[in-house]
């Protein structure tokens, strides 16, 4: 189970560019100033090169962990890589990205070549974080695993939004979501004033596959998520089996060891109500990536998620490509990533 021990890491970072001070363990969340007063600081050469006194290169990659409050005893961890490139960059831009069930915020960040996605991000120029959801990752884990609802998450998340807003002076951020993940960031889409664009992946909407009613969405699963006592689910290899698939050797062993841990059973329960988020009242420009040969829906199930978005949505079809296809190998992989990039014009 991968939880913080130290309470002192429910602070966070550095309005801007400017200083950084101390909090006790209990952070009012309802104000900036105590959202943004504790932060751990900069690299000393990255803040010589932002200030102009340093030579440190403008495209090494650096990266940050913070411990987002979200309540009393509660916070969202979030990992942050940038570069001083993007720091310096005058229309700064972010892009949060928020996972599916049992993964993490990691799950975006492969220790592969090719699949590290906050690098890939920040490489172009943005500030990448990806977010652990309340009940997994370094996140908090409240005692009911089943508490942890998706008004919850978006609530969370939305203070995170505030948060990235604030310490990096970032006008709008760009939002990424995987399945269930990808219903919390339809959510935070509905607002325009906050968010700039919406991408999506792997979404399950209205129309489970035959594949999905016999697995996840089956009465022996849901039988199993019923008889967790703390509702939560402990994950290994044998659960990523048919996710890793797909993927090259190297990335199935990346992922495993990753990802391997104990999670919230809210998302899994989520998919047995479809639909389980709305996507009519988002307004942000929209990206929706599908695989042609997801076995969890089909291209007609992201179609009528297409008609119902509440803003412009674009439907990009992987030849080729299954469930998660930025894991896969290329082309599926690079076909993903030069949609997503062109999408987000960074």
């Amino acid at each position: 189970m991968r939880r913080t021990n130290a309470w002192w890491l429910v602070l966070v970072v550095m309005v801007g560019l400017g200083g950084c001070g101390t909090e006790p363990e209990a952070i009012a969340a309802s104000s900036d100033e105590a959202l943004t007063r504790a932060c751990p600081s900069y690299p000393r050469d990255v803040e010589e090169r932002v200030h102009g006194r340093g030579r440190a290169a403008l495209d090494r990659l650096y990266t940050l962990d913070h411990y987002v409050p979200v309540g009393r005893s509660r916070w969202i961890h979030l990992r942050e890589t940038f570069n001083i490139r993007s720091l310096l960059r005058r229309d700064r831009r972010a892009v949060l990205m928020l996972p599916g069930p049992l993964v993490t915020g990691e799950f975006y960040q492969l220790d592969v070549d090719g699949y590290r996605g906050r690098d890939i991000v920040a490489n172009e120029g943005a500030i990448a974080f990806t977010a652990d959801f309340e009940g997994s990752g370094e996140s908090s884990y409240p005692e009911d695993g089943r508490s942890p609802t998706q008004e919850r998450q978006v609530a969370a998340m939305q203070i995170v939004l505030r948060y990235i807003r604030l310490i990096r002076s970032i006008d709008r951020v760009d939002v990424m979501g995987e399945s269930w993940g990808g219903g919390v960031a339809v959510e935070l889409c509905a607002d325009a004033r906050r968010v700039r664009s919406c991408t999506l992946g792997s979404m399950l909407y209205r129309t489970p596959s035959d594949f999905a009613n016999m697995t996840f969405r089956s009465p022996g699963f849901l039988a199993l998520l019923d008889s967790l006592p703390t509702g939560y689910l402990p994950t290994d290899a044998g659960i990523y089996g048919g996710l890793a698939a797909p993927m090259e050797p190297a990335v199935a062993a990346a992922f495993i060891a990753s990802e391997s841990g104990l999670y919230t059973t809210v998302p899994l329960y989520d998919v047995f109500d479809l639909p389980f988020f709305d996507p009519t009242a988002s307004r942000v420009p929209a990206l929706l990536v599908q695989g042609q040969f997801d076995p969890n829906q089909s291209v007609d199930d992201a179609l009528d998620l297409v008609a119902d978005y509440g803003g412009s949505m674009e439907l990009v079809v992987v030849e080729g490509g299954g469930h998660i296809p930025r894991t896969e190998p290329s082309p599926v992989h690079d076909v993903y990533w030069d949609a997503v990039l062109g999408f987000l014009d960074l």
